[in-house]
């Protein structure tokens, strides 16, 4: 039996030349967009939906370069708490009806829901039921429900557009470069991991 060494010269990704560091950073373009990369901004976003008032709240998102990409979500939806949220004291009138149940909200999927997952596959379903007793109040619910309808659309486009951030940072040149530097990673002069 014989054995026999191979030697190898072994590169920093600093050492490469400029071609081959082009070739690594474009094989590692997803390393630092594994599975759950989004985990973090996810739980973020779930604490603040759940302080205003959108009560156990699930995230669905899809992006980053194609039509239908997109955030948005499920939750209960606590009136009261959407109320002081908002800090619009006309609504304090709604209070009474909300806890005695005349006006109640859920979260509705709309027909293409199941093939998208962006702001408008979502809209608050509202439930209005009083008497003539506070039909007053017809224009001020109907102003209510408008406020908070757009506070879903702006949260799931902030939701959307802050993962998309992450995303395209975790993707970046400087990001991959930081992630190689940092896992101390060494190179063959071709640009293999060794």
């Amino acid at each position: 039996m014989r054995q026999e060494s191979v030697t190898y010269n072994v590169y920093k990704f600093n050492e490469l030349s400029e071609k081959v560091q082009e070739k690594v950073l474009q094989n590692l373009w997803d390393i630092n967009a594994y599975d759950d990369w989004y985990e973090f901004t996810v739980e973020d976003y779930k604490e603040k939906l759940e302080a205003i008032g959108f009560e156990d709240p699930k995230i669905y998102f899809s992006g980053f370069c194609s039509q239908g990409d997109g955030a948005c979500f499920d939750a209960y939806i606590n009136l009261e708490k959407i109320v002081q949220h908002l800090g619009d004291k006309r609504f304090n009138k709604l209070i009474h009806l909300i806890q005695e149940g005349y006006i109640s909200a859920c979260i509705g999927k709309t027909s293409y829901a199941c093939h998208y997952s962006h702001q408008k596959t979502r809209y608050i379903d509202f439930t209005l039921d009083f008497s003539e007793k506070y039909k007053r109040l017809w224009k001020l619910c109907y102003t209510f429900m408008e406020y908070v309808e757009e506070l879903r659309l702006d949260l799931s486009h902030d939701i959307y557009r802050s993962l998309e951030k992450e995303y395209y940072y975790l993707t970046s040149k400087e990001a991959i470069i930081e992630t190689i530097e940092a896992n101390d990673y060494d190179f063959l002069e071709n640009g293999k991991i060794f």
